[in-house]
C-alpha cells in the first residue's frame, strides 16, 4: 500500500500547483489585501455562479462530511472527482481539521485527518436524503511531509467498495502537462450559487469555459 500511495501522489504532485491556480486566482494579479489574506474559512463562498444543474457528469461526486466543532457534531458537503472505481480526488481541507478559522499562507496548518467513517460519497446530483446510494470510506490519504494548508490542499479518499461503471465512469487526472494561464476549464461543484444562498447548496452544478488567470508560482 505504501508503494501505491507513493506512485499516486508522485503522479498527482502537479495537481497541487494546479489546485492553487484554480482556487487562488479569481481576479487580476495584484498584491492581496490584508482582508483577502485572512478570510475565515467558515465564511468563504465558493460559488458556481452562473452554473447550470448537472445530471450527466457522475464522475463528479458529492461528499457528506461530519466533523466536531466546539464539542458539537456538524455536517458539511464537499466535491470530489472519481479517478478510479474506488478512489476520489478531493481537497485536503474537506477531510482534515485546520489550525485556525483564518487561513494564512505559511502559518495555517492541517491538524489531523478526519476518521474515514465520517465521510460518505454519492454520485447523485443532489445531496439529500433519498438522493442516491452513499458509499462508505475505507481510508483517507493525504500527502506526507508539510502540513501547511497552502500548496498542499489535496487528498485521496479510498472507498470500501467500487462504484459500478454503470453508475459512474472514472476520469484520469490531467498530469501530462502543466496548467498555465489562459487555459480553459470546466468547473463542477455542489456548493452555493452565490452569497446568502445556503438553501441552494447540495445540488451539482456545472459552468463551462472558465479561464485560468495566472501561471503556477505567480498566483500569490
Amino acid at each position: 500500500m505504501n508503494d501505491v500511495r507513493l506512485r499516486v501522489f508522485t503522479s498527482l504532485f502537479a495537481l497541487v500547483a494546479a489546485a492553487a491556480v484554480l482556487t487562488s486566482c479569481a481576479g487580476d494579479l495584484e498584491e492581496p489585501s490584508e482582508e483577502s489574506k485572512a478570510q475565515p474559512i467558515n465564511k468563504v463562498h465558493q460559488s458556481i455562479k452562473g452554473g447550470e444543474k448537472d445530471t450527466t457528469h457522475n464522475f463528479v461526486v458529492g461528499m457528506t462530511v461530519e466533523r466536531t466543532v466546539r464539542g458539537r457534531t456538524r455536517g458539511g458537503i464537499c466535491t470530489g472527482t472519481l479517478i478510479a472505481p474506488n478512489l476520489i480526488l478531493t481537497a485536503q481541507h474537506c477531510v482534515s481539521d485546520i489550525s485556525s478559522q483564518a487561513v494564512r499562507c505559511g502559518t495555517t496548518q492541517f491538524e489531523g485527518t478526519l476518521p474515514a467513517s465520517n465521510i460518505r460519497v454519492t454520485t447523485s446530483p443532489q445531496l439529500r436524503r433519498g438522493g442516491g446510494s452513499l458509499y462508505s470510506t475505507a481510508e483517507v490519504i493525504v500527502p506526507e511531509g508539510s502540513s501547511e494548508v497552502c500548496g498542499h490542499d489535496i487528498a485521496l479518499v479510498r472507498l470500501d467498495d467500487n462504484i459500478p461503471t454503470s453508475e459512474a465512469k472514472p476520469v484520469p487526472p490531467r498530469i501530462d502537462e502543466q496548467i498555465t494561464g489562459g487555459t480553459t476549464y470546466t468547473a463542477y461543484g455542489y456548493g452555493q450559487t452565490g452569497r446568502n444562498e445556503n438553501g441552494r447548496a447540495g445540488v451539482r452544478r456545472v459552468i463551462q469555459n472558465r479561464e485560468v488567470q495566472c501561471d503556477v508560482g505567480d498566483c500569490f
